[in-house]
C-alpha cells in the first residue's frame, strides 16, 4: 500500500529563518530586524532552530547572532540548548555559542528588590 507522506508548508517564521543565510544582503538585514523585534519571547524558538539537526553551521551561527542581539535571560531549557552547541563539531559554532552565552550572562540585568515602605 502506498503511503502519502505529508509535509507541512513552510511558515513565515521558517521563511525568515531561511533569509538569515540568503545571498541577498537585504533579505538578511530584514530577517535580523524581524527576529530582533520579536524580542525575548523568540529566543526559545531561535534556540530550538539553532540546535535543530537539519541546520548547517552557517545557519546556526547566524541564529546565535540574532539571539545575542535580542539578549535577555535564559531559562534552564534554553541554557542547556545553547550549552549543547559548545560541543558542536564545527569550531565556528562552538565559538559563537560560547560568545553568545557569555554575552547573555554579561547582559543580564539585576532586578532591584521591591522597595519596602518605611514603618513608623
Amino acid at each position: 500500500m502506498n503511503e502519502v507522506k505529508q509535509t507541512r508548508p513552510a511558515s513565515e517564521f521558517d521563511m525568515v529563518i531561511g533569509w538569515l543565510i540568503d545571498r541577498d544582503a537585504k533579505k538578511r538585514e530584514v530577517a535580523v530586524s524581524i527576529l530582533t523585534r520579536l524580542g525575548p519571547p523568540a529566543v526559545s524558538l531561535l534556540i530550538d532552530e539553532a540546535i535543530s539537526a537539519n541546520k548547517k553551521s552557517e545557519h546556526r551561527i547566524a541564529i546565535l547572532g540574532v539571539i545575542e542581539r535580542i539578549g535577555g535571560t535564559l531559562g534552564l531549557d534554553e541554557a542547556v540548548g545553547l550549552q549543547s552547541l559548545t560541543w558542536h563539531p564545527d569550531p565556528g559554532v562552538r565559538s559563537k555559542a560560547a560568545q553568545t552565552i557569555s554575552s547573555l550572562r554579561l547582559g543580564r540585568r539585576i532586578q532591584p528588590a521591591p522597595s519596602v515602605p518605611a514603618s513608623g
